[in-house]
């Protein structure tokens, strides 16, 4: 079977055809997701990464040109885009583990009642002070300092541009900063 049959095999979901293809290219991406994961994944792991991705092809082959790409590296693209998803998952699980570690640790050596009050009562003045900025600004804001997470990942939450999230962080940080409550180095 050539390219071109499997290729609308695979599109008119034929399961047989896309049972080939995936045999046919198995052992390619296995390793092109091995390579992305390097040492922090399991096989087990790296087969759940590569079925997600079989899905994605499966679902999404209508989207595919062969006049940009040959299949197999239209493929290995999508391979390449699931397994980083991955990594970065793997990264904030190690990152949760490392906030409970230090959270276990900072438990162990509790704060007395008085101080979980006053920094209870600072954190809440700080969020209804926050909660007085512009709407998109507090938002920015919270997602970045509050949850965590990075300019890009506010970007792709927020459908808007990377330069925008950092707009807004700076605007924020401005007045928070003009109010007294962050300091200068923030």
């Amino acid at each position: 079977m050539n390219e071109k049959e499997l290729i609308d095999k695979i599109i008119n979901k034929d399961e047989q055809a896309f049972n080939f293809f995936v045999d046919k290219y198995f052992k390619i991406f296995y390793k092109i997701i091995q390579r992305v994961l390097q040492d922090t994944s399991t096989h087990d792991e790296i087969m759940d990464c590569l079925s997600e991705a079989y899905t994605y092809i499966w679902y999404h082959i209508d989207n595919y040109h062969p006049d940009k790409y040959s299949l197999r590296n239209w493929c290995s693209l999508i391979i390449i885009s699931r397994a980083q998803n991955h990594l970065v998952d793997i990264i904030r699980q190690e990152n949760k583990k490392e906030r409970l570690q230090e959270q276990l640790l900072h438990d162990a050596y509790a704060p007395s009642a008085e101080d979980v009050y006053i920094e209870n009562k600072s954190i809440e003045y700080l969020l209804n002070k926050i909660d007085l900025l512009p709407p998109a600004s507090g938002t920015v804001f919270k997602l970045r300092y509050i949850d965590g997470l990075k300019p890009r990942q506010i970007a792709e939450k927020l459908n808007i541009t990377v330069k925008q999230v950092d707009n807004y962080l700076t605007y924020a940080k401005k007045k928070l900063r003009k109010a007294g409550l962050i300091d200068e180095q923030d």
